[in-house]
């Protein structure tokens, strides 16, 4: 397959240069954006969230029958390790009760060690591709290898960052999503 046919997979095209694709249908979700393709939103957390920013709701006696009780005891949780609500500042890493809780739940998913302080909470993937990107490329020297297709905030930012060289490296789904021996050797 040539760096064209994946151009051709990313725009949608399930079959190209005599191989098809094991799927007839492409369906686009590279922007981060389940509802955009159907997905009803996490009740449970749009609760806790509307909780959390209108804590007054939990001194309205209605609350327990418009809320559940555990989202009633989670807001009420997580508001007693949130020094001053939601509208203040928190810790440049975010807040230290979530990265706690999201530790917990790698070592208990994955079995490994996991510290809140190595834990970064960003408003998206976007915000955490560019911080990294920006901790990588010190010098415009510096290389930074992207994958092809790609999401346009890589090269992007490489560029902000002036990381003018950049390594496109194609993957495609006859390797496994993998890059091919001739790339790996480029």
């Amino acid at each position: 397959m040539s760096s064209l046919s994946c151009c051709f997979f990313a725009a949608g095209i399930t079959s190209c240069d005599g191989f098809e694709f094991p799927f007839k249908k492409v369906v686009f979700a590279n922007i981060g954006n389940p509802q955009g393709i159907g997905q009803k939103p996490i009740t449970f957390v749009r609760q806790v969230l509307a909780l959390l920013d209108y804590p007054e709701l939990l001194e309205q006696e209605a609350v327990s029958t418009l809320f559940p009780a555990d989202v009633i005891s989670r807001a009420k949780e997580l508001l007693s390790e949130i020094p001053g609500g939601t509208g203040a500042y928190s810790e440049s890493q975010g807040l230290l009760a979530v990265r706690k809780r999201i530790a917990d739940f790698i070592e208990r998913r994955d079995g490994v060690p996991s510290s809140p302080e190595q834990i970064f909470l960003t408003d998206g993937a976007s915000p955490a591709v560019q911080m990294a990107l920006q901790l990588c490329i010190k010098d415009p020297k510096d290389a930074i290898m992207v994958p092809v297709p790609q999401y346009p905030l890589y090269q992007g930012s490489v560029n902000l960052f002036e990381g003018h060289t950049v390594v496109r490296e194609f993957i495609f789904c006859p390797v496994g999503w993998r890059c091919s021996q001739r790339e790996e050797s480029v």
